[in-house]
């Protein structure tokens, strides 16, 4: 929590902000083709209530975000990546390659 406190402290503003939209416009992107994933194509829910709730839906949504995230800046998508990178690499050391389950101890 400290180094974040640091970069907080010492990184400006605006790009902290921009790395918020690139992280919340990445995670609805997600989000968004895990529905589709999830019950349009592995839960082979295609009724005509579903294809709208889990096919078209989700579609609209990722576009829409998809969208707004091509509309960042450059220095919000290169400290974006870079901050996703980062955790990527956190995530893989704490999972030991990805091979320990890692519990929210909390």
């Amino acid at each position: 929590m400290a180094v974040i406190a640091v970069i907080g402290a010492a990184v400006d503003l605006n790009i902290i902000i921009t790395m918020i939209n690139f992280g919340a416009l990445f995670a609805f992107m997600c989000v968004n083709l895990s529905v589709i994933f999830h019950y349009f194509i592995r839960g082979k829910q295609r009724t005509g209530a579903a294809i709208f709730k889990y096919l078209i839906s989700p579609i609209i949504g990722f576009l829409t975000c998809l969208t707004l995230f091509i509309s960042l800046s450059v220095t919000a998508k290169i400290a974006g990546v870079i901050w996703l990178a980062i955790g990527f690499i956190i995530l893989a050391i704490v999972t030991k390659g990805f091979k320990k389950i890692k519990t929210l101890d909390m």
